[in-house]
């Protein structure tokens, strides 16, 4: 496509191949340049018009699959810093708080308990907000397919609409 090109610059059917070549490599930026040189020259071929369209919806869904996955890393350093500061916190007070001479095996064993669960309840978000990650990896992917009902973003505005409600 591309020699054919060089010997005949305005020839649309070398710039349909040429896109679609772009197209079937994932290079869909250069796809809709292709194709809108070939439509530039042909304007009546359904078939440069019908893949320019195809890429340009590839590119948009790459858009938006993107500016997902930039919200749910925000989302996960948000809540790192989040829990980091939890712990902080946590041992702030236990070095605040002193055991009482009577009390002190009662008070450690207390602490380690506070401790454990402290542990596992970051483990557990921690593991909730991968999974949520790789949920909006997937439903954007489905998505960009036309398999999904309903959109990522939709989603996470769902999952948080629910989650500050059932949160006092």
């Amino acid at each position: 496509a591309e020699r054919s090109l060089a010997l005949k610059p305005d020839y649309p059917k070398a710039y349909a191949r040429l896109g679609l070549a772009h197209f079937l490599l994932g290079r869909y930026k250069d796809a809709v340049d292709a194709y809108s040189m070939a439509i530039k020259y042909d304007p009546n071929n359904k078939t440069s018009v019908s893949y320019l369209e195809k890429s340009q919806e590839k590119l948009e869904a790459i858009r938006k699959e993107e500016e997902e996955v930039a919200e749910a890393e925000k989302y996960i350093e948000n809540a790192k810093k989040l829990m980091a500061e939890e712990t902080s916190y946590d041992n702030e007070v236990k070095t605040r708080s002193e055991p009482s001479s009577g009390s002190k095996e009662s008070s450690r064993r207390l602490s380690e308990r506070v401790s454990v669960a402290s542990k596992s309840s970051r483990k557990g978000q921690e593991r909730k907000m991968k999974d949520k990650f790789k949920e909006t990896r997937r439903t954007s992917s489905r998505q960009s397919s036309g398999h999904a009902h309903r959109s990522t973003s939709s989603r996470l505005i769902y999952s948080r609409n629910h989650r500050s409600n059932a949160d006092p």
